[in-house]
């Protein structure tokens, strides 16, 4: 497991155990566009097929915490704008500045590129993300009678029938 991949499970276990004590139902985060278009690149470099492209907005933290991101359609420099507009502070993480990690790779060098063909590429990552998913939730709905959602110490395992599985579509077994 890579350090960003540690370190992402672990402030989500926090986020879950910290959410259950206080009996919150809903964490709101400050991911915005520029995190979103990098989190494309970042799967798509690694292989993501049918699927999430992005970030999802909404998504399940825990059984009974769900994980809000209501910025995605700001980039970072409308937020830091707006925040010097009302003159409140923030913190930055360092470690975005690593160029060790690959997603800061994709940040600090691979993002500039695409800024300088189009200046709009970040709508257009968004757009085609949701259409995306759109279009993945739709090829996949003949699974979902199919499946079945069981709770792990790793996560949500999803389950599906041998028999059921071999009936599918050739092109839906890809999956």
């Amino acid at each position: 497991v890579s350090i960003e991949h540690a370190a992402r499970q672990l402030r989500r276990r926090f986020l879950a155990h910290f959410s259950r004590l206080r009996g919150v139902s809903s964490v709101f985060l400050g991911h915005h566009l520029d995190d979103f278009c990098e989190t494309m690149l970042f799967q798509l470099a690694r292989g993501t097929q049918l699927g999430t492209l992005g970030i999802l907005p909404k998504s399940v933290l825990s059984p009974d915490v769900f994980m809000i991101r209501p910025l995605l359609s700001a980039t970072k420099l409308d937020i830091l704008a707006y925040l010097s507009d009302i003159n409140a502070s923030f913190v930055v993480d360092e470690s975005n500045d690593d160029a060790g990690y690959d997603r800061n790779k994709i940040r600090h060098r691979v993002m500039p590129v695409f800024e300088t063909v189009n200046a709009q590429f970040r709508a257009h990552f968004l757009s085609f993300a949701q259409q995306h998913l759109a279009q993945t939730r739709y090829l996949l709905a003949p699974l979902k009678p199919l499946v079945q959602r069981q709770e792990t110490p790793e996560g949500i395992c999803v389950f599906v029938s041998r028999s059921a599985f071999l009936a599918l579509d050739s092109f839906l077994q890809l999956f």
